[in-house]
């Protein structure tokens, strides 16, 4: 697909993305989105530039083909903030954006605003969370700036309707592009053995795992919770956390308290998450709070079978193919987990399944393609009025 181009030059069009910051080397599931969204406009041709407000530069080891821009607003809405606004606002009229596409908190209700006084004709806004979180005078605030976004991206329909709910956006302003996978990256065993001998696990144990950024939203309280309960039923289960992030301490503390640290490792952060769940007998998800999870396809895409709590786009994930918990109840979430435990016949039905959904229906060609549909539309009908 060929991309849009500026009427004035015959130039592909030129995309920014806004996003609030790209937490150092190791970004969260919406940074990672926002970047691979700017390599799909990037690859097919768009001019496309990420600007980050604030944020640690990526490594050598993560570079990208497009231009990253570091603004370092750390405080927007004060002083400093307002005249380094201003000047990003300037740059933005320079570089003659024909669209800008927001990511996260502040960018979403900053942007819009840039958009307007810069003169970019179309806004896209990403929504990739249910708005739990949102005051109502935030709600109040992001609702006036919606007004300047001719569309919306939600990555489900739980997240839509939380933008139609809380930010009062027309249903038809709201499109659901679902995340896609590249699901053969997944879908082999090699390495199993490798990580769990450099892990210390032994042949016969039932390993447990989850990969999240470890921060409270993502419920491995209540992992480690259910762990303690079924710890002494089960004395081959252990527990594998991939991942990092600032509630890592807490979390280590917490097992420890609970007599656990023989059965947990805290892996860290992996570049090689498919060994790592090639590693595993059963995942977890126990967010409470989730748009819709990366991770959770990636289980998907690994064959595992899953427990997951009953938040935000899992459920369309998941389908039937996998057991869903109430959020915030360790008692369901050990209960669920047991089941799987001792029946392996349902852990390989459940994870037969799950694989051959996603392969189905969570394509990463497939989403790549509706998204660029999406933004050619967008931009010939911005350029038309």
């Amino acid at each position: 697909m060929k991309p849009s181009t500026s009427a004035a030059s015959g130039e592909a069009a030129s995309i920014l993305i806004l996003i609030d910051g790209l937490e150092a080397n190791t970004p969260g599931g919406t940074e990672r989105q926002a970047l691979w969204f700017a390599s799909v406009l990037h690859e097919a041709g768009y001019q496309v530039v990420v600007y980050v407000l604030r944020g640690i530069p990526l490594t050598a080891g993560m570079t990208y083909p497009f231009e990253i821009v570091y603004g370092e607003i750390a405080k927007p809405f004060s002083p400093s903030g307002f005249a380094a606004l201003w000047r990003l606002t300037r740059w933005m009229r320079a570089r003659r954006f024909q669209m800008l596409q927001t990511f996260l908190l502040e960018s979403n209700l900053l942007g819009p605003v840039l958009a307007k006084l810069a003169g970019v004709p179309a806004v896209l806004g990403h929504r990739r969370n249910v708005n739990h979180w949102m005051s109502r005078r935030f709600a109040f605030l992001q609702s006036l700036a919606d007004r300047g976004v001719d569309g919306f991206l939600a990555n489900s329909e739980q997240v839509k309707k939380s933008v139609v709910s809380v930010e009062r956006v027309p249903a038809h302003k709201v499109t659901v592009l679902y995340n896609g996978i590249e699901h053969s990256r997944f879908s082999s065993a090699a390495g199993r053995q490798d990580v769990r001998r450099r892990l210390g696990f032994a042949e016969g144990d039932t390993v447990i795992g989850t990969v999240a950024t470890l921060r409270p939203i993502k419920g491995l309280d209540d992992l480690i919770a259910a762990a303690s309960d079924l710890a002494p039923k089960h004395p081959a289960m252990r527990v594998l956390l991939v991942g990092d992030g600032p509630h890592r301490g807490a979390l280590e503390t917490k097992a420890r308290t609970a007599g656990l640290e023989q059965r947990i490792r805290f892996a860290g952060s992996q570049n090689d998450v498919p060994s790592f769940l090639a590693a595993m007998d059963i995942a977890v998800l126990p967010s409470l709070a989730e748009g819709f999870s990366n991770a959770l396809l990636e289980y998907m895409a690994a064959g595992l079978p899953i427990v997951a709590t009953d938040v935000g786009g899992n459920r369309e994930a998941l389908g039937e193919t996998g057991l869903l918990v109430p959020p915030g109840q360790p008692e369901a979430l050990a209960e669920a987990i047991a089941r799987l435990v001792r029946d392996p016949e349902l852990r390989r039905r459940l994870g037969a399944a799950a694989q051959d959904r996603v392969r189905s229906q969570f394509g990463i060609d497939a989403a790549r393609q509706r998204f660029l549909e999406y933004v050619r539309s967008a931009l010939e009908t911005t350029a038309g009025s």
